[in-house]
């Protein structure tokens, strides 16, 4: 796992620095080629004539809007969950893409293939997320490397990342705004893989089911309607349903070292969108979370606090 969650975390530096972006921009549907968001980090390859409406072909230009989720925050604010009957799913590079036309959504009559800055790793999944039954569906198509010494420069996405290789350690700040301890000396690639609709997209390793410790919790508090599970050393948070009863039946962990997990409430205000409520474990209360429990009981202390990543970032390193 420690092997694991340093690569992951090597892969995300790159997308961390664009977390909470939006880009749009205009595409002739006539045109063949490559556009460009987030200084290169995501490169969408385009087909002439890609995009239609459902009765009719599209002559002009076409509005591309991508939304990148880089971390557990923007997973949060986008409401995206990441489990499903599965298991849990851990997050290499995710991003939402809507192209429309005139404001209707377009069809895709060619793939589209999408390039995103990752590391090589080889056992991570491309997903689309299933809107109408709430889980991820396996692309079921390779996920390609390039920039590799098996691609080929007549590929499409065989583009070499703007990132700096760096021997040694150095005290500054790299132009991607990360400190430059981190920048150990890899040939950052492109991860590939062909889309054919508008929607959610991720890279993903998936936890299986079986993997999982379950539990069976109820919450002491009512009104409580989810609680989140957040893992500082991967990249994915969980929520999962309370019901009627404040019984939570499918909660469940990667492992039993509480250490490593941050379990928490997340409501946003309803009269200020920049706060949210934040339940936190009651700080009188040992939490002892056993499978072998009939009933594991939570009780959570809530207060309001800025709904910003910093200060989010702050609040959950004390949890």
């Amino acid at each position: 796992m420690k092997n694991f969650t340093l690569i992951l975390f090597l892969s995300l530096l790159h997308f961390n620095v664009f977390a909470q972006s939006n880009q749009k921009q205009k595409w002739n549907n006539s045109s063949c080629g490559t556009l460009s968001f987030f200084e290169d980090s995501l490169l969408i390859h385009i087909q002439e004539n890609t995009f239609a409406l459902k009765e009719a072909s599209i002559g002009g230009e076409v509005n591309i809007e991508v939304t990148l989720y880089a971390d557990y925050f923007d997973m949060l604010k986008g409401d995206i969950q990441m489990k499903d009957q599965k298991g849990i799913y851990v997050s290499g590079g995710m991003y939402d893409i809507k192209v429309t036309y005139e404001g209707e959504k377009t069809v895709f009559q060619k793939p589209v293939k999408v390039s995103y800055i990752s590391d090589g790793i080889n056992h991570f999944d491309g997903f689309r997320f299933n809107d109408q039954q709430k889980k991820w569906d396996n692309l079921k198509g390779p996920v390609l490397d390039y920039a590799s010494t098996n691609s080929s420069s007549d590929d499409w996405g065989a583009l070499q990342p703007q990132s700096s290789e760096q021997e040694g350690w150095d005290d500054g700040v790299s132009d991607w705004g990360w400190s430059a301890e981190s920048e150990i000396a890899s040939q950052w690639l492109y991860k590939t893989m062909n889309i054919n609709s508008n929607g959610l997209y991720n890279y993903d390793y998936l936890i299986d089911k079986e993997e999982l410790i379950t539990y069976k919790v109820k919450v002491e508090e009512k009104n409580i309607n989810k609680i989140y599970v957040y893992y500082p050393h991967l990249n994915t948070v969980i929520y999962y349903n309370v019901n009627s009863d404040s019984i939570v039946e499918d909660f469940a962990l990667v492992d039993t070292d509480l250490s490593n997990v941050r379990i928490f409430t997340f409501d946003l205000l309803k009269n200020d969108k920049t706060k949210v409520w934040i339940g936190e474990i009651d700080s009188g209360v040992q939490l002892n979370l056993s499978p072998n429990k009939k009933l594991n009981y939570i009780s959570f202390e809530i207060s309001a606090h800025s709904l910003s990543k910093a200060a989010f970032d702050t609040h959950m390193s004390s949890l």
